[in-house]
């Protein structure tokens, strides 16, 4: 029997909720934009994208278990699209559910032997369990294909800081930050190791170029603050401190 088709009224309103739920989950509104996306379901059942973004939505909104049931919905619609497996990998990676976190990751490989990011996220899982060697080789697979992916980069660089690696942690950090001059986080950790190298200017040159780069950045207001109240510049520092209440919302040590 022929499928009949779609009314195109109805599929015109469908879109419409869609577009407005992407429109919510841009501004940050996640819990608008679930609703939308519920909507949109509603509209189209057989539709993945809805429950799809449910999904995003949902973890934004720290729903993991909510979150897994929009994605297993999505890829009842769709499963050959790789990026569902991986997130439902990054739903048990919060729920520390490694085991189940890894084979998802792996699925999501075994659907697209090229969507990048699961080499990533392999990378992160095992440099979460302390496995160096093996997270280091999936961020190199990551970035084989895609040799300028910033999170596999600063990942990596990242594990060499961990692991006393400290040149090729530089080196990795000053790629990052010459290939995105306002990767803040990069100028951060550039700063922590000119700092430990014994280069107080060169540290607090690097703190100041990642806050031009993001004025909110928790960790380097942090070490700006500590390294003002080391040298003596107690005004200095509570007003650095005072940001990192305003934006951050955490207690200075």
């Amino acid at each position: 029997m022929a499928e009949a088709p779609q009314d195109p009224l109805a599929h015109n309103g469908y879109q419409r909720l869609l577009q407005a739920g992407h429109h919510a989950y841009d501004q940050g509104d996640f819990v608008a934009a679930q609703q939308w996306y519920q909507k949109a379901a509603v509209a189209s059942p057989g539709e993945e994208a809805p429950y799809f973004n449910q999904g995003n939505c949902l973890m934004a909104l720290q729903q993991p278990e909510a979150a897994l049931q929009a994605y297993r919905q999505a890829l009842q619609l769709n499963p050959g699209r790789a990026k569902t497996y991986n997130n439902i990998g990054l739903v048990y990676k919060q729920l520390q559910n490694w085991d189940e976190a890894r084979l998802w990751y792996q699925r999501a490989l075994a659907t697209d032997a090229s969507y990048y990011p699961a080499y990533n996220n392999l990378g992160n899982l095992h440099q979460t369990l302390g496995e160096h060697s093996e997270a280091e080789r999936w961020y190199y697979r990551c970035l084989e294909l895609d040799p300028l992916h910033l999170n596999a980069r600063f990942n990596l660089a990242c594990l060499y800081r961990d692991t006393a690696q400290l040149a090729a942690a530089a080196l990795l950090f000053q790629q990052i930050v010459a290939q995105d001059p306002d990767h803040a986080p990069a100028w951060c950790e550039l700063g922590l190791l000119a700092l430990d190298a014994g280069s107080v200017q060169e540290a607090q040159a690097c703190w100041v170029l990642a806050l031009k780069a993001d004025e909110s950045h928790v960790p380097t207001l942090i070490n700006l603050a500590r390294l003002m109240k080391s040298h003596s510049r107690p005004a200095a520092a509570d007003a650095l401190y005072a940001r990192v209440q305003a934006w951050g919302g955490q207690t200075a040590n």
